[in-house]
């Protein structure tokens, strides 16, 4: 049988909390000492008060029983980590390779459309569907088709998956993409055309293959449609006027309005080679208490050219 302590911990979902003054991690499976008088829904009550006071997200009504008291239920505070916002967009003036890349757009998209003939006013046949082993396909709006990739490069570590497809005949089909992928190694994991379709939404999520967050994701402009057309990064939201690098640990959506499809060049960049210190590894309490997205809540991030 658990003990009272035990059970309390687990309900209560806090790694150091009070019980009657007692730092719980220091009980083990011990049965506290209750003070002369005191029962346990009395300790209870005195608790939940001192829980309150040292932190600032809990939940009043959470309730747990325990096998020592058939027909108990215990109520009190339960624990909800509070999320820690961190940057998660960096403009184009804040990453240090973004004038080498963006020198690049030009050839990137003449090689894409060489290519893909098709992207501007017809099918776009030649496009693949984004996905991979957990990817939910309700994360786009209407059609898994929607968001479509042409990768040279992709890895999923926590998967042993690794597929350099610059080596293949991609080579001469993107040279320019082979380059840059090829250039920065192992710094970048990630390298692929990123297409949204029009009238299309990527729904938010976070990026699977950057757990540890070492990676900044960069976003290269190639073809973007005028119109009502833009990212969003923990309720803020930017265009692709220009470049920019974002958190891809921090929830996210994409936003097509137009009657065009949209194309972007997205790199992994590691960190180092950004000047950028490692980022705080995935936390699901940080994605479930994130604010719904509301347009405009947030004050849009403007490229330089924009605040001019």
């Amino acid at each position: 049988m658990k003990t009272f302590a035990v059970a309390y911990r687990e309900a209560s979902g806090l790694r150091k909390q009070v019980f009657g003054n007692i730092d719980l991690t220091q009980l083990g499976d011990g049965e506290p000492n209750l003070p002369a008088g005191l029962t346990l829904e009395g300790l209870l009550e005195r608790d939940k008060e001192i829980i309150k006071s040292q932190i600032n997200n809990y939940d009043e009504y959470n309730t747990f029983t325990w096998e020592g008291a058939p027909g108990k239920t215990f109520s009190l505070p339960r624990y909800v980590p509070e999320p820690v916002y961190e940057k998660g967009i960096w403009l184009r003036e804040e990453i240090n390779i973004a004038d080498e890349l963006m020198a690049l757009a030009p050839k990137l998209t003449e090689e894409f459309l060489a290519f893909h003939d098709d992207f501007i006013d017809g099918d776009f046949t030649k496009g693949n569907p984004y996905v991979n082993e957990t990817f939910d396909t309700s994360v786009v709006q209407n059609r898994s088709e929607a968001w479509k990739v042409d990768s040279l490069k992709y890895t999923y570590k926590e998967k042993k998956i690794l597929n350099e497809y610059f080596k293949t005949d991609k080579r001469n089909l993107f040279p320019t993409a082979a380059y840059l992928t090829e250039k920065y190694g192992d710094d970048c994991p990630c390298s692929s055309y990123s297409i949204l379709d029009k009238d299309s939404i990527i729904y938010r999520h976070t990026g699977i293959e950057n757990r540890d967050n070492e990676f900044i994701r960069i976003h290269i402009p190639l073809i973007v449609p005028e119109g009502d057309i833009f990212f969003e990064v923990e309720g803020v939201e930017v265009d692709w006027q220009d470049l920019f690098g974002f958190d891809n640990q921090c929830i996210h959506s994409a936003y097509n309005h137009t009657q065009h499809r949209r194309l972007v060049y997205l790199l992994d960049i590691h960190r180092s080679v950004l000047d950028i210190p490692i980022g705080r590894p995935y936390d699901i309490h940080r994605e479930m208490l994130a604010p719904p997205f509301v347009r405009g809540a947030k004050p849009k991030l403007l490229h330089t050219k924009q605040r001019i």
